[in-house]
């Protein structure tokens, strides 16, 4: 077993071999087993989830955005997707009620949700949150960022002497 611990203070425990299968993967991931997904949700990066069934159609028309989503936020979020067909269990478990729904996991926790189709724009913030949360970026952070202060610091740091 290997610790990790992230920024946000919070320590993670897995085996390294479920390391190597969740770091090898590529997003999105089509989730197989209760096991799996929970895998995942112990790996190191935080987890977006979109439910979604074969049958649904605002289903078939998010799925390109999550897919182009989850390749522009490759090795920074997790992207999977769970059928509900396939796995009714772990809809049930998580109060799944509409399809598609999207849940954002830091861990193991929930830390946002949205049901219903989902345009780009709102899916790249969900995705900016789960990182900075998961990163422990606080709201003051990103208005220094926004601000553009410490640019001028940073600058000075990277120029040689």
């Amino acid at each position: 077993m290997s610790k990790k611990t992230r920024k946000n203070g919070k320590t993670k425990t897995s085996p390294s071999a479920s390391k190597a299968q969740t770091a090898a993967a590529q997003n999105p991931i089509s989730v197989k087993s209760v096991a799996e997904f929970e895998r995942y949700l112990d790996g190191e990066q935080p987890v977006i989830v979109d439910f979604w069934a074969s049958w649904c159609g605002p289903c078939r028309m998010m799925a390109p955005v999550f897919e182009k989503m989850g390749r522009q936020f490759e090795g920074r979020v997790r992207f999977l997707k769970v059928s509900t067909e396939e796995l009714p269990e772990l809809s049930e478990a998580l109060d799944i009620r509409a399809i598609p729904t999207l849940v954002v996991f830091n861990g193991r926790d929930v830390v946002d949700s949205h049901a219903g189709l989902v345009p780009p724009a709102t899916l790249t913030k969900m995705a900016e949150q789960a990182e900075d949360d998961a990163n422990g970026v606080t709201l003051g952070d990103k208005v220094k960022r926004w601000l553009g202060f410490g640019a001028s610091e940073q600058a000075a740091q990277a120029a040689p002497n």
